[in-house]
């Protein structure tokens, strides 16, 4: 069976003959390492270092399986020693099964390595290695005495964090990091449903693995990526969401300003009442474009003015777009606005007469985007003493229509 699996950068070390053996008697050593079978040299220094009682054996990665295998079933004890964390994720890579523990002996500091703790330094792209280990289910625990003090991955990372945040806080990092996280938003760019694992967004950014591991956990953790954890799959997040919606949004408004001027001008050409557009920013409305009446009693707009949502046509019409309505911060009692907004969700349009005597009459019918998302109010406010119910259901008619022609030409130039 197999007692031990060790990382060890010099794969046997004094610590090892004078600590770990005591602690865990073997029968054979097996090592699993690419570059060791290239070195001969180093071989028969690791076999010195080795009680003769001790059978040694050194394997690469693709011809380890079967030997593990052999080992795993054995009566003897044996011992599976990895160079680095590189290494024994490659080997679950390759389809094994650590059956017990990984045990992260001494690791030496070198050339871009972060202190883990006293006898252990890891690249950042050692370090991912160890989060993908701990990730598939392997228990890394930390022992470079030989001592069984046997500390979780967990509860020193964050020594390994503070160092590397240190060092790439420079303003030179920063922008190496930016620009990288911004390739990795690249990969969901031509195809907003595309569903990559971590090896697949590696492999399309060429971004070294361990801080393409890095920059996409931060991701996911910040909100910008998604995670399946059935598949280990990534997708676009919901801020990311957020931003295509809000500059949906934004080009919407600007394509409504740009359309509008002719619509409005039509409509106040024939009943010389103010036409406007409105839409909805949060709790308020935002009153898009307008044109007034050339009378001298008017309804009177500020184009771009943001205002409380007004319980009129217009601002009842915008409500039909929100769900849950009564859950938003109302500072008194939405239910009795609730039926009423429920009849203008199902009439398609509304009409309101509002004021203190009901002195302005307004009628809106709404402006839908693609999938009949509801953009804006198409409004027509006079005082109602000009309107009555044979002049108010022809410019109903009438507002339909434009509002119709003005959703179709969105749609249209949503196409090109």
């Amino acid at each position: 069976m197999i007692v031990h699996y060790r990382l060890e950068d010099t794969f046997i070390q004094g610590v090892m003959t004078t600590y770990v053996f005591a602690h865990h008697p073997c029968d054979g050593i097996i090592i699993v390492d690419d570059e060791l079978l290239k070195d001969d040299s180093l071989r028969k220094i690791i076999k010195s270092s080795v009680p003769p009682k001790i059978k040694l054996y050194f394997f690469g990665l693709k011809n380890s399986l079967s030997q593990l295998k052999k080992a795993e079933d054995s009566s003897l004890n044996y011992y599976v020693i990895l160079r680095n964390p590189l290494t024994a994720y490659s080997l679950l890579q390759e389809g094994y099964q650590y059956k017990s523990s990984l045990v992260c002996g001494l690791q030496a500091v070198r050339n871009n390595t972060f202190s883990v703790m006293k006898g252990v330094a890891f690249t950042e792209e050692e370090s991912a290695a160890v989060e993908l280990l701990v990730d598939s289910g392997v228990k890394v625990i930390f022992d470079p005495a030989g001592q069984n003090k046997n500390i979780p991955w967990e509860k020193i990372r964050k020594n390994f964090e503070s160092q590397k945040e240190s060092e790439s806080s420079s303003p030179r990092n920063r922008n190496t990091s930016l620009q990288k996280t911004l390739v990795i938003m690249d990969c969901f760019l031509s195809n907003v449903e595309a569903k990559l694992t971590l090896s697949e967004i590696q492999q399309r950014t060429q971004i070294p693995f361990s801080t393409c591991y890095r920059l996409t956990v931060f991701m996911l953790d910040n909100g910008y990526l998604a995670k399946d954890e059935k598949t280990a799959e990534y997708s676009i997040g919901w801020k990311l969401v957020k931003f295509a919606h809000n500059f949906s949004d934004a080009s919407y408004k600007s394509l409504i300003r740009d359309i509008s001027p002719y619509y409005l001008n039509l409509l106040k050409n024939k009943y010389n009442e103010t036409v406007s557009i409105f839409i909805r920013v949060g709790l308020k409305q935002l009153c898009l474009a307008c044109v007034s009446s050339s009378q001298s009693i008017i309804v009177r707009h500020i184009p771009d003015e943001i205002v409380d949502l007004h319980w009129d046509a217009p601002g009842l019409l915008l409500l039909t777009s929100t769900n849950n309505i009564e859950n938003l911060e109302w500072d008194f009692d939405i239910s009795e606005f609730k039926k009423e907004i429920e009849n203008i969700n199902n009439n398609g349009y509304a009409i309101t007469a509002t004021g203190e005597y009901d002195e302005i009459t307004s009628i809106a019918t709404p402006i839908y985007g693609p999938y009949r998302k509801l953009l804006g109010a198409l409004t027509l406010q006079a005082p109602s003493y000009r309107i009555n119910p044979k002049l108010s259901e022809k410019m109903l008619i009438d507002l339909k229509q434009v509002s119709l022609k003005m959703s179709n030409e969105i749609l249209l130039a949503e196409k090109f």
